[in-house]
Formats: C-alpha cells, sequence, structure tokens
C-alpha cells in the first residue's frame, strides 16, 4: 500500500452508500430489549441455565490471556493491560470479570465495560455494567452510552465504554441476543412444572375428600368437625369405626400425582432442549443415564473444544478490537489453549503404525508415566520380533528373521560368532 493511499486511509472519512447507511441506522437509539433483566435473573432462579452457564462462565473466567505484537513473534510478557485484567477493580478479580461478562454473553449477547484511565489515558480498571442499565446505545449523532439504574443517570462517552457484542442476524446493528432468549419457552415451562410439583405438597387448597350433611346448619358442621377429629385423627386411631345415625355423603376429587401428570418426563425433556442447544456434553453435569467410560472421557474434549475455545476465541478478537487498541495497535490478545488431546483418536492413529512412537510415548499415551530414566525409553519397538532400536535406520541392530536375533553377521565373524544379542523390552 502506497503512502498515499494510507494517508486518504486515515484522513479522509469513509463514504458512499455505507455512510449513508450507517447515518440512517444511528438515528434511533436502542434501549434495552425487553425481558433483559428477566433474562438476566434467570441464572439465579432456573437450575439448568445456572448448571450449564455457570460452568461454562467459570472455566471461561480461569482462562490465561496473553499478549503479542503482530510485527514480533515472541509474546509480551508484562503489559500494564494484562495487569489490569487481572486486577480490573477494586471490588472483583480478573476472573470474576471474565466470568460476569461470558454470563451476560450468553444470556442476554451483550457485555458493557465502563473503563478508568490513569494519568497518562491508558485504561487501567474495568467495570462491568449490567446491560438492562444501559438505556441508550451510542447514534451518529449521540455518540454517548446513557446510563440509568435507580436514581444514577449518566451520559458515558462512547470512548469509555468497551461493549463487547453478539449481533443477532435480524439486526446486527442493534443489540445482541443470547441463548436463553431462543430458550425462553423451555425455561418457562420447566419453572412452571417445578412451581407445579410444589404445589401438590400444599395440596393445591384441594381436601382428599369432602364429607356432605344434607340440612344441617353451621354449627351442626362445626360439631360434626370437632367429633370427626377427636375420634379418628391421629397414628394411633387409624382403622378405627365411626358411628353415625344419619347418611353421610363423601365426594373425593381425583388424585393428582407427579406420574399421571407426566412432569417427570416433560421436565426431562425440558432439560434435554436446554443442554442440546448450548451443545453442553451431559456427562458434564453428571447427567450418566446413557452414558459409557468412553463417552465421559471424550465429553472434556467435547466441552473444551466446542464450548470453551469458541467463547475464548471470540472474547480474544472483541478484545483486540476494542480494547488493545487503546494501548497499541499492533496488540493482539490470545490464550493459553487447554483444550484436551482426544485419546481414543491418538490411540487409534498410533495403533497403525506403532514403531513410530517411543517406549516412553507408549508410556505416556497408555499408562500416563512419566518417561524412564537416563533416557531408556527413547528406543522404538519394532513390530519384527519386538527389538528395540534407537534409531529406525539402523540395520544393524535388526534381526536376520522374524524368529533371530542381533544384527546380520559381518564379513570378519566366524560362524555368526560376534552377532549383538536381541535387545528386547519384554525380556530386559
Amino acid at each position: 500500500m502506497g503512502l498515499w493511499s494510507r494517508l486518504k486511509s486515515y484522513v479522509i472519512p469513509a463514504g458512499g452508500p455505507a455512510r449513508t447507511m450507517m447515518q440512517g441506522v444511528g438515528r434511533n437509539t436502542d434501549p434495552p430489549t425487553r425481558g433483559t433483566q428477566e433474562f438476566l435473573e434467570t441464572y439465579e432462579a432456573t437450575p439448568w441455565v445456572r448448571a450449564v452457564a455457570g460452568k461454562v462462565a467459570a472455566e471461561v473466567g480461569q482462562t490465561q490471556w496473553t499478549l503479542s505484537r503482530r510485527d514480533r513473534d515472541e509474546p509480551v510478557a508484562d503489559h500494564i493491560m494484562l495487569r489490569a485484567l487481572r486486577a480490573p477493580n477494586p471490588m472483583m478479580s480478573g476472573s470474576a470479570l471474565i466470568r460476569v461478562t461470558q454470563l451476560s454473553l450468553d444470556l442476554v449477547g451483550d457485555s458493557f465495560w465502563l473503563m478508568s484511565r490513569n494519568a497518562l489515558g491508558a485504561p487501567v480498571q474495568f467495570w462491568p455494567i449490567p446491560a438492562h442499565w444501559i438505556a441508550e446505545t451510542p447514534t451518529a449523532t449521540e455518540p454517548t452510552f446513557r446510563v440509568a439504574w435507580q436514581s444514577w443517570h449518566a451520559r458515558i462517552p462512547q470512548s469509555e465504554m468497551v461493549w463487547i457484542h453478539d449481533p443477532m442476524p435480524s439486526n446486527p446493528y442493534m443489540r445482541g441476543s443470547g441463548i436463553v432468549r431462543a430458550l425462553a419457552d423451555e425455561v418457562e415451562t420447566d419453572e412452571f412444572a417445578a412451581k407445579h410439583s410444589k404445589n401438590l405438597f400444599f395440596n393445591r387448597a384441594m381436601p382428599d375428600f369432602v364429607v356432605m350433611d344434607e340440612g344441617a346448619g353451621d354449627e351442626e358442621l362445626k360439631a360434626h368437625e370437632r367429633n370427626w377429629r377427636m375420634k379418628l385423627q391421629g397414628f394411633w386411631k387409624a382403622m378405627s369405626p365411626f358411628f353415625v345415625n344419619r347418611e353421610l355423603k363423601f365426594w373425593q376429587p381425583q388424585q393428582m400425582n407427579l406420574e399421571n401428570l407426566t412432569l417427570v418426563p416433560l421436565r426431562q425433556f425440558e432439560r434435554d432442549v436446554q443442554l442440546q442447544c448450548w451443545g453442553m456434553p451431559p456427562e458434564q453435569l453428571g447427567i450418566t443415564e446413557s452414558s459409557n467410560r468412553a463417552t465421559a472421557e471424550v465429553s472434556n474434549y467435547i466441552f473444551e473444544s466446542r464450548l470453551i475455545q469458541p467463547r475464548r476465541r471470540f472474547l480474544a478478537d472483541q478484545l483486540t478490537v476494542c480494547l488493545a487498541a487503546q494501548y497499541d495497535e499492533r496488540l493482539v490478545f490470545g490464550f493459553v489453549d487447554t483444550t484436551p488431546a482426544d485419546k481414543e483418536y491418538h490411540l487409534s492413529i498410533a495403533k497403525t503404525m506403532p514403531h513410530l512412537n517411543t517406549v516412553d510415548g507408549w508410556r505416556a499415551l497408555l499408562l500416563g508415566q512419566p518417561p524412564l530414566p537416563e533416557g531408556k525409553g527413547e528406543v522404538y519397538v519394532m513390530s519384527l520380533a519386538n527389538y528395540a532400536t534407537p534409531d529406525l535406520a539402523d540395520a544393524e541392530a535388526r534381526p536376520n528373521n522374524p524368529t533371530g536375533a542381533g544384527r546380520p553377521p559381518k564379513e570378519d565373524d566366524e560362524d555368526g560368532e560376534g552377532k549383538a544379542p536381541l535387545r528386547s523390552v519384554f525380556n530386559g
């Protein structure tokens, strides 16, 4: 790119239809989506949202962030931004900040950080702002965030707020959309089913049976009730007879329980829908109804690779664009990948060519044991008579036939004397 092209990209503002469209989009402020506060509160009130979102956010919160420069290969070991992220404000740690941020992204699709700068203008503190506190987002004519919470109202300049945004495809220029919005009906259905189950223990204000005495007055009915309770109520009065001198009618309502209401299958179905929408392996939450040892082990790989790593990459990209550029435009945000190896996959590959793995490699892959001392495990186990060699191209250590041993005889050997003994990892 030439010098004139660079100058044009920095000095001359963008124009054309794109600029006209963005001015039109930004004319109206964007208030919080209806139900934003309620979606955030589902984390506190709904068990499966708490279980899934909490586990994902806790894992993302433990991320070890890294920083590097585009013009250098080595990472930046110490930087003011990394120190600020480790201790973002006096009230929370760095892991708590990332955890709250990820929860907000998953629940409603938006997360906001209010920055505090030092004397040189570098951000040194970050304060998370709940999404429903943001009453208005910036526009072309009003580049500020309007924050409203109880009696506090303020206009925050756009430059002092970090907006981490998961855009929705129906309108990517407005508020984000979280997973809980898509699961709103399932979450409410499960919650109502739980409340209905709870009400069964309070009998729903419905008696077990009704005794009817036609023509009896209020005082006579009260006497019947006192007499009934006195003679029949209590553990030791069970199976006792009760004598009356008139005809009484009994009415018993239909007995309702969790089984005939199918609440248990319903709640299991709603639970499965929520887990499938998140992509959460059920083994991670202790659900082992249809699991075995293989699925339990691979669930860690699925959880890290399909749930945690994409969220870490999204946060790293957002922080690179929204935050790192305020320190140095050459900075790139990254993280330490903690995705476990797929043991079943690596084992199946190793079985196809076992001689390419060393003894130490097999010990680590199969047994999880450390290498042998003094480099004794840095040998390859060959399939031909199971001999060991530190060099795959060493022809002298190769047996003559599948049942033989030692190197091929040399010209100065007499009757095969001097052949090296077979070095086997099985018989020493």
